[in-house]
């Protein structure tokens, strides 16, 4: 007999029902209550699923699956009706199993095209009913060839009881004579393969098993148990044995194995009672015991858990190979993170462009560094969609541009590894926290840029380095393999040297890709190119009169509001209606996104920047990565640790209370900016309220790091909170720096902004203004 441990253990003994009800119901009975065709175990053909309820059956390239459900539905009613202690995935897992090894063509899945087609059917049942989604993982190949070493049968008349153990990690129990035959076919279609050489068939014969099995003895090593047998053979250690012959001593083997197996480790009661005590539990001697019994019932959950492969969307263009850290003067104000060459179709809206983007999106296979030291060495092993978008218009991707640390920081000083400097003067800051890509971009290192924004991180870096950057609708581009902050102010975009490639690269990047929930409610189409030209004449302009506050003594404060003013009197020279409006509510509106987005940033952080609740791609390898940052908490950036401790003392003395309410006031805010989007068409206000200030020193006050980092987001960080479209456009110079002009649209009115965009643009160049 061979030494390698069962995989499957079957164990039937003669028992009564424990439930009378079991004795007066049969599978066909429950079928016939809900109006489903009896079952007919039917035949199994080498290209069709099992025909079980008596229909034709479906070839596997057809439509499975109208059979497969009715199977489910029937059989979870016909075990609540009789209350039997068997969950309903279990039960789809044998299903499974079935299809499986009756779907093979004879034969083990050795070839890929076998385990494409498995696969496939795989995919289209999950798409018939989400209630299977979770029981069919990707099945790998090696899965295929499973080893029975030991199978005990008693089978009678009537009802009995099944008992088995599946990879030595989960029994299993239930009743009715149907499913116990059922299970058997199931089981005894496994296929065989020895590790010996020139191992022949088991075999066995039952006739209480209602003659479901046959030696079918080929002249290969991999030969199958069918269902026709009327031969007797039990001569060897290696065939089926009777129950008789598995002992107590076996069984209790069998227990120790599978405690021994479990994937994720059991807590101790030491580590149970310190856990109690973080909770504020009381846990008495007596009760411990079975809250250990209860929760280590609870994690068997995650040990099918973590031998499940991950769903992760595929690669579909070949990886870099020359990466590269460009270090002094090859690093053009310090923007690049790394260089490398991506490239993806031969043809495209974008076709021959290179592109950097922010150091917190995913490129399998290229580190992703966030702008924290807690994320180095980090490789992810996914493409956020974007990159596969860009990729498919013919973009070349050239490497990832630095960012601020964790991306919480509108200026470029908070970087771990790099402080990036402006292009229009290296001692003044570019802006964050897509520090690197605006710097990149007006540098001319590269054509276009992507950046992110939940406070102005994309508007903020632009207004400062003389660029257009564009902060899309919420949701209007999938943020799928992007770290985020908050995921209710998470936003992509492009970053530009002009309004048509900003347009262009916008027309690429948008849309849904089915992995982000923050995506609601898009249009159909995303056309903004084509409309850049027809003209302003009969859009309405509002200069929003409190975004034009001086809460600063910096001098720049009303030179910036001077250049902003006169810049949207050129839409009234080109044709447009401009008037002045008010919006109150705008003065608190960063006071409304301050609490949403630490807090939100908090939870994020505590839990490995994953958060929960969202129905997204989440990225396991990012959140293992990062598992353990107390460990080095000190290697946050001043602003993040601020951030952090006033979150966890609100948390503390206040809970979710001011979360809550600013997520509730904020429909109040957007409701205000709609109120006025009935008079006007777009807003206007300064992007910045200043110019870019000298970079912090390293050595500066805590004080002064942390106010260059978030002083400038008083204009920019409302439309985070409601989701509204807005882009930075330069519109002139103080002492040789930019200054920004932002322009705000109606939710998903992309296209009217980057027609006033275009118009301004055409007008005159804006250093000139």
């Amino acid at each position: 007999m061979s030494n390698k441990q069962p995989l499957i253990k079957i164990e039937i003994v003669n028992r009564e029902p424990v439930d009378p009800i079991a004795s007066r119901y049969s599978l066909n009975e429950v079928c016939e209550h809900v109006g489903l065709a009896p079952f007919n175990w039917g035949t199994i053909n080498q290209n069709s699923l099992c025909c079980i309820d008596g229909r034709q059956t479906h070839s596997l390239l057809g439509t499975p699956g109208g059979d497969f459900v009715e199977f489910a539905n029937a059989l979870n009613l016909y075990l609540q009706i009789t209350k039997q202690k068997i969950t309903e995935q279990l039960i789809y897992n044998e299903l499974k199993q079935f299809i499986i090894l009756n779907c093979s063509k004879q034969r083990p899945f050795y070839l890929h095209s076998d385990f494409a087609r498995i696969q496939e059917i795989f995919e289209r049942i999950q798409l018939k009913t989400n209630r299977m989604v979770s029981v069919f993982p990707q099945i790998k190949p090696s899965q295929f060839n499973i080893w029975l070493d030991e199978l005990s049968i008693n089978v009678f008349q009537g009802c009995g009881h099944l008992k088995f153990t599946m990879q030595n990690t989960h029994e299993y129990c239930f009743q009715d004579e149907q499913l116990l035959k059922y299970l058997l076919r199931s089981f005894f279609l496994l296929y065989w393969k020895s590790n010996e050489n020139n191992n022949n068939l088991k075999n066995t014969n039952n006739n209480d098993t209602n003659n479901i099995l046959n030696n079918n003895n080929n002249n290969n090593n991999d030969n199958i148990l069918n269902n026709n047998s009327t031969s007797s053979s039990s001569t060897s250690n290696d065939n089926i044995i009777n129950n008789n012959n598995i002992d107590n001593n076996e069984n209790n083997e069998n227990n120790e194995n599978n405690e021994n197996n479990n994937l994720i480790n059991r807590p101790t009661n030491e580590e149970l009672l310190n856990l109690a005590q973080q909770l504020n539990l009381n846990i008495s001697d007596d009760q411990l015991s079975t809250y250990q019994i209860l929760v280590n019932e609870q994690l068997k959950a995650y040990d099918i858990l973590a031998k499940l492969e991950e769903n992760i969307p595929k690669l579909k263009y070949d990886r870099p190979t020359n990466i590269s850290f460009p270090k002094g003067k090859e690093n053009v104000c310090n923007g690049w993170a790394c260089k490398f060459e991506l490239k993806g179709a031969k043809n495209g809206k974008l076709l021959g462009k290179t592109i950097a983007l922010k150091d917190n999106i995913s490129i399998a296979n290229v580190p992703l560094l966030n702008g924290c030291k807690l994320l180095e060495n980090y490789v992810p092993n996914v493409d956020a969609t974007i990159v596969t978008r860009l990729l498919d218009e013919g973009a070349i991707i050239i490497g990832k541009a630095h960012c601020e640390n964790l991306c919480f920081s509108g200026a470029s000083h908070t970087n771990d590894f790099s402080v990036v400097y402006n292009p229009h003067n290296i001692n003044c800051t570019s802006g964050g926290s897509s520090s690197g890509s605006a710097a990149l971009v007006a540098a001319k290192e590269v054509d276009i840029a992507i950046g992110g924004d939940q406070g102005g991180s994309i508007r903020i870096p632009s207004s400062w380095c003389g660029t257009y950057g564009m902060k899309p609708t919420f949701g209007l581009v999938p943020y799928t393999g992007i770290i985020g902050i908050e995921h209710s102010i998470d936003h992509v975009g492009p970053i530009t040297n002009n309004v048509s490639d900003n347009a262009l690269l916008l027309e690429v990047i948008a849309g849904y890709d089915g992995l982000d929930s923050r995506q609601q409610n898009l249009p159909q189409t995303f056309d903004y190119t084509s409309k850049l030209k027809i003209g302003i004449e009969s859009l309405r302009f509002g200069i929003v009169k409190e975004s034009f506050a001086n809460n600063s003594n910096l001098e720049s404060y009303e030179q910036t509001f001077t250049k902003v003013r006169n810049a949207a009197q050129i839409f009234s020279q080109l044709g447009a209606q401009v008037k002045e409006i008010s919006i109150p509510m705008h003065s608190i509106g960063t006071a409304i996104w301050g609490p949403v987005t630490s807090e939100g940033f908090y939870e994020q952080l505590l839990l490995d920047l994953a958060g929960t609740g969202h129905r997204d791609l989440y990225l396991t390898s990012l959140h293992d990565h990062f598992n353990g940052w107390k460990s080095k908490a000190d290697q946050l950036s001043p602003t993040v640790k601020i951030v952090a401790l006033a979150s966890a003392f609100i948390r503390k003395n206040h809970g979710m209370h001011f979360y809550a309410k600013a997520q509730n006031l904020i429909r109040l805010l957007r409701a205000a900016y709609d109120e006025a989007f009935k008079e006007v068409d777009i807003l206007i206000m300064p992007t910045t309220p200043f110019v870019a200030t000298q970079i912090a020193d390293i050595n500066a006050p805590m004080t002064e790091k942390y106010e260059k980092a978030l002083n400038m987001v008083v204009n920019t960080a409302p439309f985070d909170a409601t989701g509204h479209p807005a882009i930075s456009i330069p519109c002139g110079l103080i002492d040789k720096l930019p200054v920004g002009l932002m322009l705000i649209g109606k939710y998903f009115d992309e296209a009217t902004i980057y027609q006033a965009s275009f118009a301004f643009e055409q007008f005159k160049d804006w250093k000139q203004l």
